[in-house]
């Protein structure tokens, strides 16, 4: 077992067995465990077992908790190299580029019938709009932190997105991961 990363949620661990390798994410931070975010992700990869999208997805092997009572699943590791790994100098990238357009546009086709139908810790919301609402405020302390991205940018993005959340005025709402990065690697 070797560590990957820890992130601000999960820490994450490859385990080598003598024949596969598996990915061992760990939740650790309360108020994440209290929404039930690896159980949202346990739920979404067990729905898509199977199915052949254009990017493999890891399968599931096992959920529980650890010893101390925190969340955590183990799932296939998929082959082939990570993307820091590819990504160099003088690299085309269009062709990945596109293949990871095709499985966003795929997975995007997955509709949910309930905009809260992984939410364990609240009560449900009326419409996108008090979703994104609730969740803009619920991470406004954090953006407020940070020091990689300029303040004045993060207002600009809060103000733009206030501004424009009437447009979000679907039915039936898509899965959406948008924070794609190592630390929050699907396998």
């Amino acid at each position: 077992i070797s560590p990957i990363t820890q992130g601000s949620t999960n820490t994450i661990f490859r385990v080598k067995t003598f024949d596969k390798d598996y990915i061992l994410k760990i939740s650790h931070r309360e108020d994440r465990n209290k929404g039930g975010i690896l159980k949202k992700e346990a739920k979404i990869l067990k729905e898509h077992s199977g199915k052949n999208h254009t990017i493999p997805i890891p399968v599931l092997i096992w959920q529980g908790n650890t010893r101390k009572g925190l969340p955590v699943i183990l799932i296939s590791a998929l082959e082939g190299e990570r993307i820091e790994d590819l990504l160099k100098p003088g690299i085309h990238t269009e062709k990945a580029g596109r293949k990871l357009g095709k499985f966003v546009a795929e997975w995007h086709k997955n509709k949910r019938e309930k905009l809260d139908e992984f939410e364990l810790d609240r009560k449900p919301f009326l419409n996108f709009k008090t979703y994104a609402s609730y969740w803009l405020k619920e991470w406004e302390p954090l953006c407020q932190k940070a020091i990689h991205i300029k303040q004045k940018d993060i207002r600009t993005a809060y103000d733009f997105i206030h501004k424009h959340l009437h447009l979000f005025n679907e039915k039936r709402w898509s899965y959406v991961h948008a924070d794609i990065s190592r630390q929050n690697l699907l396998g």
